[in-house]
């Protein structure tokens, strides 16, 4: 079986620059950095609009599992895709990345991505398959051989009795969990469901807008991504900050805090320091910002990258 389960929205997403929807501005630039909400009309008029996208198998944990299959972690991935073009896209991209496939199958929805010309981005999804997932669809099997299990919080949104039976799940057989808050919306959202399962998640990820939106509480471990401002750090019950490193012009910030995630769990399940992790992690970030892509390039090599960063310092 596979060390790692992630488990999260199963999307086929669409990147294109929002100058080509500009027209339609107001649903996204509002919300740029993070997720916006439209109606399915808006959805189909801003898909429709965009020639020049580029599609690949996403969504965060998605993402997060593609950058630890390339660092030697042994993961699966749990969902649901559509039994159709875009579901066979997805299982395809999950092999190619080393992934195992734990997938059902329903019906499915792309996730659009906009990003702006300082390569932020902005997203917005119908999630089609992906929006239920019922007891059932888990592979309980599979999750109960596993060494970690790093559940979505978007899952949060339709399906939190199911995230509480995987959270008390693991909890009750000592297998290690990891949750990332997704969006500001969804931590608000849930809120009171967050609460009652915090005490049972061993490391939490976020961003400083996930964490503002969770509020002052209790964490095992705790990992809050600030962008250029770097990254801070809760072990041991204290807090620590870690600069960001130098990457040069931004190409695209979509899947850079999924990278972070992927490269921070590896380090862990490798046997390094949260401390480690974290470097770890802001390497394989530093690769996705880099790229017109929103996952870790199958070329990624920890030392090379960070030599690369070291002399584009050194000559800055």
């Amino acid at each position: 079986m596979v060390d790692v389960i992630g488990m999260g929205n199963a999307i086929v997403d669409i990147t294109a620059a929002a100058a080509e929807v500009s027209s339609l501005i107001e649903f996204h630039d509002a919300c740029k950095g993070g997720f916006f909400r439209t109606t399915p009309e808006a959805f189909a008029i801003i898909k429709g609009r965009l020639k020049n996208g580029r599609s690949c198998c996403g969504g965060s944990v998605a993402n997060s599992l593609k950058a630890m299959s390339i660092l030697g972690i042994s993961a699966g991935f749990a969902g649901k895709v559509g039994d159709d073009v875009e579901g066979l896209k997805f299982k395809a991209e999950l092999k190619d990345y080393g992934v195992k496939s734990l997938l059902a199958t329903d019906s499915a929805a792309p996730t659009l991505i906009l990003v702006h010309d300082d390569g932020e981005k902005s997203m917005c999804g119908k999630m089609g398959a992906s929006k239920f997932i019922y007891p059932q669809d888990i592979d309980w099997t599979a999750a109960e051989q596993a060494k970690l299990i790093f559940v979505e919080g978007y899952w949060l949104d339709h399906n939190a009795e199911t995230v509480g039976k995987i959270v008390d799940f693991a909890f009750s057989r000592g297998i290690k969990t990891a949750l990332t808050l997704s969006d500001p919306i969804i931590v608000r959202e849930n809120l009171p469901t967050l609460e009652t399962l915090l005490p049972k998640i061993d490391i939490i990820l976020g961003n400083e807008n996930e964490f503002g939106a969770l509020g002052k509480k209790e964490f095992k471990t705790a990992v809050m991504t600030k962008g250029a401002k770097g990254v801070d750090l809760f072990d041991r019950g204290t807090w620590s900050s870690f600069t960001a490193p130098k990457v040069g012009r931004i190409c695209n910030t979509s899947g850079a805090g999924d990278a972070f995630a992927g490269g921070f769990l590896s380090g862990l399940m490798k046997g390094q320091t949260p401390a480690e992790a974290v470097c770890l992690g802001q390497l394989c970030a530093a690769n996705v910002l880099l790229r017109s892509e929103s996952v870790v390039g199958h070329d990624f090599k920890v030392n090379a990258f960070y030599e690369e960063l070291t002399k584009n310092d050194a000559t800055d």
